[in-house]
């Protein structure tokens, strides 16, 4: 059996727990399957749920050929530069014929991310991390390049999951992908599935400044959950209008506690006075209500932007602020993000 046949077979409802399941939803299904029809079955009232329709016929053909051409760059010789540029050439046509279509792109798209899983799940934790240990395999990087076209596999698939890494890694790979990803993002920002919708902006937020993610961040702060709020805060680290809107937050326009601390960890980003002041007054409130677990996130950010670690107590950081002029200003800290 070829590999993308046991993917057809192992993968049939979303890649999801250990043996591959479909996951636990907090959305109908009916409403995943509504937002991909050129790769759901139709939803009927005896099969609602969302799987994807099976490759047949021409489809089928270039998934196979594609498959076969990916397979064979593992076993091209360095030491022969030809074959290996031969081999590179084969698979990059395949790919291209396979992306064309949403069905085959998606299938390809599963393709990888099987290899991707399997890659992750035989490494441990103890080798660099789940996500990171997922960098150096060729799969990732193909995935990841496939661009719009595999976007909606990493959301079905692993934004979906009832397991926390699988999300992690979902939204890791989403922000890898960048701004390619965002035509099928476009699609689950606004379900009625808050933890997909908190992984999908924790994706945005994580990609360089553009116009179209800042709208995505935008609008995720003005989310009726707290959670989706809090990954939309930690995205505005890029410059002074950030700021500026960080600042107004942290005067009231964020009540809830949970999405406050997303505020502080991204105004760490920052050496800026003023900011670094407001950090301080919270810490210092903190610390009078014994809420220890605010005053070590607020403590980690006031170290960052201001760069003194050696910095504990507020006192010490009173007398430092009192002369402190970062000559930054509002700049985001090189180096961070």
């Amino acid at each position: 059996m070829s590999t993308l046949a046991l993917v057809v077979t192992l993968l049939g409802g979303c890649a999801s727990g250990g043996g591959y399941s479909g996951p636990t939803l907090r959305t109908a299904d009916v409403e995943w399957a509504a937002l991909w029809p050129e790769i759901a079955e139709p939803a009927t009232a005896e099969q609602a749920g969302f799987r994807p329709r099976a490759p047949e016929g021409d489809d089928l053909a270039r998934l196979r050929a594609a498959e076969r051409a990916f397979e064979a760059l593992a076993d091209v010789s360095a030491d022969d530069p030809a074959a290996a540029q031969a081999a590179e050439q084969a698979w990059a046509d395949a790919r291209a014929a396979v992306v064309e279509e949403p069905l085959t792109g998606y299938w390809m798209g599963r393709r990888l991310l099987f290899a991707v899983l399997v890659n992750v799940d035989q490494r441990s934790a103890d080798e660099g991390g789940m996500i990171r240990s997922a960098g150096a395999s060729r799969a990732q990087r193909e995935l990841v390049a496939m661009g719009e076209a595999a976007a909606p596999v990493l959301i079905l698939d692993l934004l979906r999951s009832d397991r926390a890494d699988r999300r992690e890694l979902g939204a890791e790979l989403l922000q890898q992908m960048g701004p390619a990803a965002m035509p099928a993002l476009r699609r689950v920002l606004d379900v009625d599935d808050v933890r997909t919708r908190r992984y999908a902006v924790k994706a945005v937020a994580g990609w360089p400044p553009s116009p179209e993610g800042r709208a995505v961040l935008l609008d995720a702060i003005r989310d009726p959950d707290f959670g989706v709020r809090a990954e939309g805060w930690r995205g505005f680290v890029h410059g002074p209008d950030d700021l500026a809107l960080l600042k107004e937050a942290m005067r009231g326009r964020e009540t809830d506690p949970f999405a406050r601390r997303a505020i502080y960890e991204a105004l760490g980003h920052y050496q800026d006075r003023e900011a670094a002041g407001m950090l301080l007054d919270e810490m210092e409130r903190a610390i009078a209500a014994s809420d220890s677990d605010t005053g070590y996130v607020l403590l980690e950010a006031l170290q960052q932007a201001t760069g003194r670690s050696d910095l504990a107590g507020t006192p010490a950081f009173r007398r430092f602020l009192e002369t402190w002029n970062p000559e930054a200003g509002s700049a985001p800290i090189d180096g961070q993000r």
